[in-house]
């Protein structure tokens, strides 16, 4: 997979590129501990 990740001010922007579109996987605020993540 082609996944990429984008810093957007406080924000991680993760996306995967195909070939007739992109698609955003998660927007991911910086400022948060990254363990309250929840999968």
């Amino acid at each position: 997979p082609n996944i990429r990740i984008k810093i957007v001010k406080e924000y991680l922007l993760v996306y995967e590129i195909h070939t007739e579109k992109i698609v955003v996987l998660r927007v991911w605020d910086s400022r948060r501990n990254p363990k309250d993540l929840l999968y």
